[in-house]
């Protein structure tokens, strides 16, 4: 019987094992036809032991022509065989981890493990240029900075002893099928877990280890590399790691490899029965990381050699290419507000035509709310003071207070403190701010502040 014939052998069909298991039986009442089966079956078992070590040793050695989740499950119908033709259960724990260890590596295959990409229901597609870090128990993002380097170095030790191990049972001489059940210990997704976390904690560590990240690299590429290719997140890691260095210059010195993985990944899926299917999602994580690291130069040349390699790009991504190429690229940036503070970028104050219509663009594309204020007029003035004179913020408060009652409820004054997003020294304690709640100015907002230094109040 064929062991690699899955219609057959080592098919799930419980009648092709019970007819195996019946004609042992019914040799077993012949002495003639008992003695060549003993020899047959000999040779039977010592076949299924040596086609698991030599997978085994393939893990061990690192030859990746081959996924891993391939050699996984072939590794799993062997046991399969030993199980229901040794009449053992065994092998059942091993099988069942070794399956989900498959499993989690298909999976992520085409996709990233340390940042998730939020999924919009309503769309019905991943949020392009959106991604997060893995959260905690609190439901915090734990950032890569903040990981502990030194368990994490102690977790890629812990791999590559399992490869060792692997590399022993591998070369162990004779048939001991008592060594397999330990087989899950060492070939194991937390190894590739952890892996991909130290990529990312290594990628953003300052001082920068090249050792310990190509370690890190390394280990995760012998679990989810094909044909020698980085996978998807090794990539993104090693741009996150230039950008972390020297910024969006450093990357574009890059590019050369950027443009070779793409096509070699293109390759790759292409020659896949579900190549356009996953091909096109790898790409798509890749590119809408790009644009999560705001490298839109970066993004811009990717999209377009995809689009000459004639990889199916999805929606979101064809409406990026045409946004980049109209200009998109320009250098505005997005922030996050400031909880609970008034929260402002003051760069726009000095934005053309052009990089206005750009920010209101990337706002869309990434399909998020504009939470903070944009400085569109500065306004500054110093005022000598007499000497002895004092200022009062209470006072002018009091004043500005009477004269938004004289508007009707169409202008309200808060007190806050303010801070600018774009830059660390422009913070304002308990600014004054009035909020044009009208139809017809209801997006204007006014800050005011005034502080007395020296014998001078300065106001903005």
């Amino acid at each position: 019987m064929g062991m690699k014939d899955e219609n057959t052998f080592i098919s799930t069909d419980e009648p092709a094992y019970k007819k195996f298991i019946s004609c042992r039986e019914s040799a077993m009442q012949q002495k003639e036809t008992m003695q060549i089966w003993g020899e047959e079956y000999k040779k039977f078992i010592t076949t299924i032991d040596d086609d698991i070590k030599s997978e085994i040793s393939s893990i061990a050695a690192h030859y990746q022509r081959m996924l891993l989740s391939v050699r996984i499950e072939w590794i799993t119908r062997y046991l399969k065989i030993i199980k229901l033709v040794v009449n053992t259960n065994d092998y059942d724990d091993t099988i069942q981890k070794l399956k989900e260890t498959a499993k989690t590596l298909n999976l992520f295959l085409e996709s990233t493990y340390y940042i998730d990409q939020p999924f919009n229901d309503e769309r019905n597609s991943y949020e392009y240029g959106v991604f997060h870090f893995l959260e905690d128990s609190s439901d915090e993002e734990v950032r890569p900075e903040d990981l502990s380097a030194e368990i994490l170095s102690s977790d890629m030790d812990k791999a590559e002893e399992h490869f060792s191990q692997l590399y022993e049972i591998g070369k162990e001489k004779g048939v001991n099928f008592q060594i397999y059940k330990s087989l899950a210990e060492y070939i194991t997704d937390v190894d590739y877990r952890n892996s991909a976390i130290a990529m990312w904690c290594f990628a953003a560590n300052k001082p920068f280890d090249v050792s310990k990240f190509e370690k890190a690299c390394k280990i995760s590429s012998w679990y989810i590399s094909y044909d020698e290719i980085q996978s998807l997140e090794v990539m993104i890691v090693r741009i996150y790691n230039w950008k972390s260095i020297g910024g969006a210059n450093v990357v574009k010195e890059y590019s050369r490899d950027i443009l070779n993985w793409v096509e070699e990944t293109a390759q790759y899926f292409s020659d896949q029965k579900t190549g356009e299917k996953y091909g096109s999602l790898v790409f798509y994580h890749f590119v809408s990381a790009l644009a999560w690291m705001e490298l839109y130069d970066i993004e811009l040349m990717v999209l377009k050699k995809l689009v000459d390699l004639k990889v199916q790009l999805w929606e979101d991504a064809q409406e990026r290419l045409k946004f980049l190429s109209s200009g998109g690229t320009a250098n505005v940036q997005i922030y996050t507000p400031v909880e609970n503070v008034f929260s402002f970028d003051t760069s726009a104050a000095e934005w053309k035509d052009n990089e206005i219509d750009v920010f209101f663009r990337k706002i869309k594309m990434k399909n998020i709310p504009l939470e903070y204020s944009l400085v569109r007029k500065k306004w500054t003035k110093t005022y000598p003071l007499q000497t002895g004179q004092e200022y009062s913020a209470d006072a002018l408060y009091a004043e500005f207070s009477k004269m938004v009652d004289d508007f009707d409820g169409e202008v309200t004054l808060t007190r806050e403190d303010a801070v600018a997003l774009n830059t660390k020294n422009v913070r304002y304690s308990d600014a004054m701010i009035f909020h044009f709640i009208s139809e017809r100015n209801r997006c204007i907002s006014m800050l005011f502040h005034a502080e007395k230094f020296g014998k001078n109040l300065n106001i903005t």
